[in-house]
């Protein structure tokens, strides 16, 4: 019944991305923390999610299982909450995350006319998504670039994130092998004499002295396994791009394994998907797709067929 799973799924996200656009233009609340009209939770970890919705669709469209084109209007359903909450990192995601299953599907594939118009449709949709906010995203992303051009030419970095990860490289450094254990990322950036001087100058810096995690999944690992810990973590998801990847050749569930991996991996990098909850679940919905192909499918003349079951495989 995996139909019936990715059935859900898209319902799910559609439906939520309609919720959370209204939401934000009925109330007219600027993104700017925690929270918007109706809900409590940050906004911007939701649009990863759509991200990874929509690149599934573009995904599955391309490759045939969604034939009909109005499956692709739920594109810019998915993208407007994406670019009203100003999420820079699902932005980047979505884009990448497309780019990553055209390119895929041409390989394993090869794009017809059908494909072609597709990704036209989509990226005239983004586009004018981009358009219709005026200069809102373009600043975002322009204020990121400058911030971070910045801190590698200034002593002192402008940007709390930034901070975080220069003290989490600096105190990686102490304890290079292991690193600070489970949970000991608090202790790493409370300890960091550097992070404390940086951030004496502003209010509102002072903050990343007592966070418990450096808003960077592949930091936090480094600063908290150290190299074995980074060097299983980077073993545990290249098997899984590896597989997908493999299974793409069969499938095009690998295809849109293949995409959410992509979306997660870039997200990963500027916050904490792995103590997130709903985000991890990302991860690992893509993990259980990866080796999935619903159809025995032989590989070459006198190879054994590839298993039915994701369990199988």
């Amino acid at each position: 019944h995996w139909r019936v799973l990715l059935a859900s799924i898209f319902a799910g996200a559609v439906f939520h991305a309609c919720f959370h656009s209204i939401a934000i233009l009925m109330t007219g609340f600027e993104i700017e923390a925690f929270g918007y009209g109706g809900l409590g939770e940050h906004p911007r970890r939701l649009a990863v999610w759509y991200a990874a919705v929509a690149v599934g669709t573009l995904a599955f469209h391309l490759t045939g299982q969604l034939r009909h084109w109005t499956w692709l209007l739920a594109v810019p359903v998915l993208a407007m909450p994406i670019l009203l909450s100003h999420s820079r990192a699902a932005l980047i995601a979505l884009v990448l995350g497309s780019v990553a299953v055209i390119a895929l599907t041409v390989v394993r594939q090869g794009l017809t006319r059908r494909s072609v118009v597709a990704v036209a449709f989509c990226g005239v949709v983004l586009v004018a998504g981009l358009l219709s906010l005026g200069d809102r995203v373009t600043r975002e992303l322009e204020r990121a670039w400058e911030q971070t051009v910045a801190t590698v030419t200034n002593d002192r970095p402008e940007d709390i994130r930034l901070a975080w990860w220069r003290s989490s490289a600096r105190q990686w450094e102490t304890k290079p092998w292991l690193g600070y254990g489970l949970g000991g990322a608090k202790e790493a950036l409370a300890t960091d004499p550097v992070l404390i001087e940086e951030t004496n100058h502003d209010w509102n810096m002072r903050i990343a002295r007592d966070w418990h995690h450096p808003h960077s999944t592949y930091f936090q690992v480094l600063v908290e396994g150290g190299v074995i810990g980074i060097a299983l973590f980077t073993w545990l998801l290249g098997t899984l791009v590896a597989v997908s990847y493999r299974t793409s050749k069969f499938h095009p569930m690998g295809i849109l394994a293949f995409g959410l991996l992509v979306v997660w991996l870039i997200a990963a990098a500027t916050d904490e998907w792995h103590l997130v909850g709903h985000l991890l679940s990302l991860l690992w919905m893509a993990a259980v797709l990866a080796p999935f192909v619903p159809t025995s499918a032989p590989d070459e003349p006198g190879d054994p067929a590839i298993p039915s079951s994701p369990i199988a495989a």
